[in-house]
């Protein structure tokens, strides 16, 4: 027997118009597209992941994006789906003292829809965004609204280093061959992608 509500009864789900943080830097826009498929996600109901990755120059103190994409719920699963088992394990250890629904639950209790505060510190590391050099941001959304769950977060250079750390020569290698087949990036973003795991 399922435990999901009727769609009439079922909880509503505080959302969020896409702010300009996760917005393209190539059209100053919300980005339409699945990276992967090429599916229409900004006008569909259906639910995608965003993610940015960004270098802070605090010299100049200005942000450059390394990578951006969105994609579609089945693409992500296909792409974790190439995953090998040993780094899957090794991934599910590296989060298991992460509480994500806990997490989701106090940041909207103590910050509402103000998605700053959810994406201001490492949900590995909780170091703020502000001090670090390099650092990816993932939203869901439904069409053009941001969907708060577990997402957003933000996760550090350090805590993506050491996630690719775990993973195996043979899941590099499948990801690497994902990013070269699905991934319509220019090459420049291709390989910052490679060298930053996607965290969906």
């Amino acid at each position: 027997m399922s435990d999901s509500l009727p769609q009439d009864e079922a909880p509503e789900v505080p959302t969020v118009s896409i702010p300009p943080i996760f917005f393209s830097d190539l059209t100053g826009k919300a980005m339409e597209t699945c990276v992967t498929c090429n599916k229409n996600l900004l006008h569909s109901k259906e639910p995608y992941i965003i993610e940015k990755a960004f270098r802070h120059y605090p010299e100049y103190d200005i942000n450059n994006t390394i990578f951006e994409y969105i994609m579609c719920i089945p693409c992500a699963q296909k792409m974790n789906a190439s995953m090998s088992k040993d780094s899957m394990e090794k991934i599910q250890d590296y989060f298991s003292t992460i509480d994500m629904v806990g997490r989701g639950k106090y940041m909207y209790e103590t910050y509402g829809k103000d998605f700053n505060a959810w994406i201001n510190n490492c949900i590995v590391k909780h170091v703020e965004r502000g001090g670090l050099e390099e650092y990816q941001i993932c939203a869901q959304c439904v069409g053009d609204q941001i969907v708060f769950n577990v997402f957003p977060y933000m996760i550090s250079h350090e805590a993506s280093s050491e996630i690719t750390d775990l993973l195996s020569s043979e899941t590099l290698g499948e990801y690497n061959r994902f990013v070269d087949d699905y991934f319509g990036l220019p090459p420049a973003f291709k390989k910052a992608l490679k060298e930053s795991p996607v965290l969906v």
